[in-house]
Formats: structure tokens, C-alpha cells, sequence
């Protein structure tokens, strides 16, 4: 037995998945949903609410399984919020089994196949928290695209003090202020190093200027549908979101 197994070879698709990442309440639930109706496999995801109804379009074997608990095991906030990890630094991310240590893109491997994933499409992963773990993500996948999605600070300031999972750990404006300038200094950094990077402003969406979210889906190679948008697309919602 190994102490640590090399990464399989897996097929090409695989290799290339969208990360869809931004400050939580920016849209980024929009934005993969929008991917996913364009034909992009998910997996089993994330149920919406009453604050979040079309869904939160995260992987939530990922989310819960992998995410999670790798933000814990560096002595930060699991969610993403009030303990953040360095910015600029990069954790070697490794898992155990039965066999010795695997890497993230075959921990991420085993997870979607278990989900059924065929390598037949382009595959997703969407968590705001991606903006924190960015870099092992980038290390593992060189050739994955990643969207931003970005929201105006006073939008999202507003709709995290609005929403009751998010105003639960803080009702003061100056906090999710600091909270964003944290997110986007990650943001800008991974803009910096990626290659494949790719920015929607969500605002235009909901104004009906879908230019970039085109420019961006013909840019990954994803079928973009007008007509698709339009109908899951809920502008009364956002504006009280």
C-alpha cells in the first residue's frame, strides 16, 4: 500500500470544468443556473427557499463533503464568513481511503461519477466559497474556466442585510463591507493567475442586456438560449433580493 496515489488519467472533458464563483448574494445561483439550463451537468444540488427559490445550484456532495470541512481543517470559518483563509497562500489539498492519499481532482473525480456524471457534457461546480480555495482548485484543474459573477457593493451589501441567513451573523453595513473588499481582493488575485476567467455583471442580466452572458457562454463553449434565460430569468424577485 501507498502512502499517496498519483492522479488518474481522467478524460478531457473532466479536466475542464466551470467554476462559477463571487460574493455570496451577487447572483452567482443565477448565473450556474442559467449554465445548467444551457446544458452544463451539476449533479444533485443544493434546494432553493424563500429567499433563494430557483435554487443554489451547489454541489451538495461537494459543498457539504469537501468544501466544508477542508475550510475547517484550516482552522477557518466552514461557511465562508467570519475566518477567512490567507489570500495568498495555497493549501495542498489531499484526502485519505482505503488505498493511501488522493488528490482533489480525483476526490473530485470519485464524486461526481458516484453522482452519475458521464463525461459526455461539461461539468459544474458553483460556491461563492470557491473565492477562498481558489488556488488548490486552480493547481488541480489548469485548464477550467472560471465566472465571476460580480454584484455593486451597495446591492450586496443590501440583500445580505436583508436576507436572514446571511444577517444572522451580522446586521452592521460596515461588516459585509469589509466582508466584500476581502472577497474581491481574492477575486482580482485569481484574475491575476488563471487563465480562463470570465466576468458577468449580473446587473446586466437583470436590465436585459444579455451581451455578456453571451460573449461568456460562446467563450466556454456552452449553448447560449435567449429564450431560456427569459423564462428562468425572475427580475421581481431580484429586485427585493
Amino acid at each position: 500500500m501507498t502512502d499517496h496515489l498519483k492522479i488518474n488519467v481522467h478524460s478531457e472533458i473532466f479536466k475542464r470544468p466551470i467554476f462559477v464563483l463571487g460574493l455570496p448574494r451577487s447572483g452567482t445561483s443565477m448565473v450556474a443556473g442559467l449554465i445548467t439550463e444551457f446544458g452544463v451537468w451539476a449533479g444533485d444540488t443544493i434546494a432553493g427557499g424563500p429567499e433563494n427559490p430557483k435554487g443554489f445550484f451547489e454541489n451538495r456532495a461537494i459543498r457539504e463533503n469537501l468544501i466544508k470541512p477542508v475550510l475547517k481543517h484550516m482552522g477557518c470559518d466552514p461557511v465562508g464568513v467570519k475566518i477567512l483563509p490567507d489570500a495568498n497562500k495555497r493549501m495542498k489539498l489531499v484526502f485519505p481511503t482505503k488505498e493511501g492519499n488522493i488528490e482533489l481532482c480525483e476526490k473530485l473525480h470519485r464524486m461526481i461519477t458516484h453522482q452519475g456524471y458521464d463525461h459526455a457534457q461539461r461539468w459544474m461546480y458553483k460556491d461563492a466559497k470557491l473565492t477562498l480555495l481558489w488556488r488548490s482548485f486552480l493547481a488541480d484543474f489548469p485548464g477550467a474556466d472560471w465566472v465571476i459573477v460580480r454584484r455593486k457593493k451597495e446591492g450586496f451589501i443590501k440583500s445580505c442585510l436583508n436576507t436572514s441567513f446571511m444577517a444572522h451573523h451580522s446586521s452592521d453595513p460596515k461588516f459585509w463591507e469589509n466582508f466584500a473588499d476581502a472577497y474581491n481582493l481574492r477575486l482580482d488575485l485569481l484574475q491575476q493567475k488563471a487563465s480562463n476567467v470570465h466576468e458577468i455583471h449580473v446587473e446586466k442580466i437583470f436590465e436585459g442586456d444579455l451581451s455578456q452572458l453571451k460573449s461568456v457562454s460562446d467563450t466556454i463553449g456552452i449553448q447560449f438560449n435567449k429564450a431560456k434565460v427569459n423564462k428562468f430569468v425572475d427580475r421581481k424577485h431580484w429586485h427585493h433580493s
